[in-house]
């Protein structure tokens, strides 16, 4: 499932983590989402019907959402975990008294699953953004393609 060569036929184009993708046809957009989470990539559009102006901003689009990997949302979790913990252990009065060490491994196990949860959070979230813009992208290629009927009464 994760072999290069499963990924090979699936994706004939890019053969190497670090080349580049290769959009060409609306169908290549459809592979994008395919791909594995956490697997640095980068796309170049070479969809000929597209000006050079509007790939190159497709293109930033595209490499910005496949780059995303949700440590941003991680740490703001983890960061506001640790910040209610610590907040909780001035404020709530326990029945009973936690050793600092008990207190420390609790704070360290709550700050690391907030920072787990943030992270899939932030992977859910870009690849929902990724779907979106690749939906944008196909529409706008589509609109370019499609031939345009004259205003023209008769």
């Amino acid at each position: 499932m994760g072999s290069l060569y499963a990924q090979e036929q699936t994706f004939p184009r890019a053969r190497v983590p670090d080349e580049p993708i290769v959009i060409r046809e609306l169908a290549d957009l459809d592979l994008l989402r395919q791909l594995p989470p956490l697997v640095p990539r980068s796309a170049r559009i070479e969809v000929s019907s597209l000006s050079i102006h509007d790939r190159e901003f497709w293109e930033g689009l595209l490499n910005r959402e496949l780059r995303k990997c949700g440590c941003r949302e991680g740490q703001i979790v983890a960061l506001v975990s640790l910040f209610v913990y610590m907040v909780s252990l001035f404020t709530v009065i326990t029945v009973e008294r936690l050793t600092a060490w008990q207190a420390s491994g609790i704070g360290f196990a709550i700050v690391v699953v907030a920072s787990l949860v943030g992270k899939g959070f932030g992977l859910w979230r870009a690849r929902v953004h990724l779907g979106r813009l690749i939906q944008e992208l196909k529409l706008a290629v589509l609109r370019v393609e499609t031939p345009r009927r004259p205003n023209v009464l008769h």
